[in-house]
């Protein structure tokens, strides 16, 4: 997988160059790939008097497009005059914002979507709202959240794999995960690590009362030990960069990447429930809760073709 042919930004609607923003012209930069910026905006106000007369509600929202239009123009034509050979515009006017991004990059295929970590509130950092998990439930491409604070690209990243879970998240998907990753890091000169965590202690409680054999818990382990070996060298991740933790992912993944500093987290999520009401696998939504640096989320294959049906229906 080479660089990035294509990268999409979600805008601010307020109209401002924002981390995402930056983030998406900085790896164009360094990538040649074309950016694609996407300004997708709601106001409920301009639709009031539509019962009144409904094409001047048209004509109201169309103005209320050109004018973002125009801001999108000028900041792509002044990206151009800062070198980026490839910039183009798209402004979508829909109440569903995670369904205008997933339909956007359904028809575009970027390689990369980028969207601004949404602030909690001025006393808190970036956190995950609901309009962020409607996103990283739905979004086809790969989509990395930033935080408002992060620098202008990684420079230390972490893929974090489940080599042993055959069913829920299969090996294409972990060799995604590791392969963007990498693709990731060869455009910011960054460094990987690479990390399985699973819950193999022979105190582990199944129930009340059921303990795991200790026999069986060291076969785990070691298991865990071959596998992620052999995952690690077929991608090239040397043995000082391999973390074999033990522990709830959810605990034990955050604490790795603030005891390296990771600049950013790379993990893949499984799919539950109908897509329309489709959910994150647990373990993934308990993990992006807990980190606090920027994250990369990867779908499992067959995905965006599995989606396309139910986002070109009318919402």
């Amino acid at each position: 997988m080479g660089k990035f042919r294509r990268i999409m930004v979600v805008v601010d609607p307020a109209m401002q160059r924002s981390t995402a923003f930056r983030r998406g012209v900085a790896l164009a930069k360094r990538s040649g790939a074309e950016l694609v910026l996407l300004l997708v905006t709601y106001h409920a106000a301009i639709l009031r008097p539509r019962l009144v007369d409904p094409g001047l509600t048209e004509r109201a929202i169309d103005g209320y497009l050109a004018a973002r239009r125009r801001w999108l123009d000028s900041e792509a034509e002044a990206l151009r005059r800062e070198g980026l050979a490839s910039v183009s515009t798209r402004a979508v006017w829909h109440k569903r914002a995670h369904v205008a991004i997933a339909r956007e990059a359904l028809e575009l295929a970027p390689d990369l979507v980028i969207r601004d970590i949404q602030p909690s509130s001025a006393l808190q950092r970036a956190v995950f709202t609901p309009a962020d998990w409607h996103v990283l439930r739905l979004c086809p491409a790969p989509l990395m959240l930033v935080d408002e604070d992060a620098g202008s690209y990684p420079q230390r990243i972490l893929a974090a794999v489940d080599i042993l879970d055959s069913n829920d998240k299969p090996g294409e998907l972990n060799d995604e995960i590791v392969t963007q990753a990498l693709r990731m890091a060869a455009v910011c000169d960054a460094s990987v690590h690479l990390v399985h965590a699973s819950n193999v202690s022979p105190a582990l409680a199944l129930g009340e009362s059921v303990m795991i054999d200790p026999a069986l818990g060291e076969e785990l382990r070691e298991r865990s030990r071959e596998e992620l070996a052999a995952f690690a060298a077929k991608h090239g991740i040397p043995a000082e960069r391999r973390h074999l933790l033990e522990g709830h992912p959810s605990q034990v993944i955050p604490a790795l990447a603030r005891e390296l500093n990771v600049d950013l987290t790379v993990l893949g999520t499984v799919q539950r429930g109908t897509l329309r009401r489709a959910i994150m696998g647990a373990t993934a939504e308990e993990i992006l809760h807990e980190l606090d640096c920027d994250v990369l989320v990867l779908k499992p294959p067959g995905f965006a073709a599995a989606l396309d049906p139910e986002l070109l229906e009318d919402d």
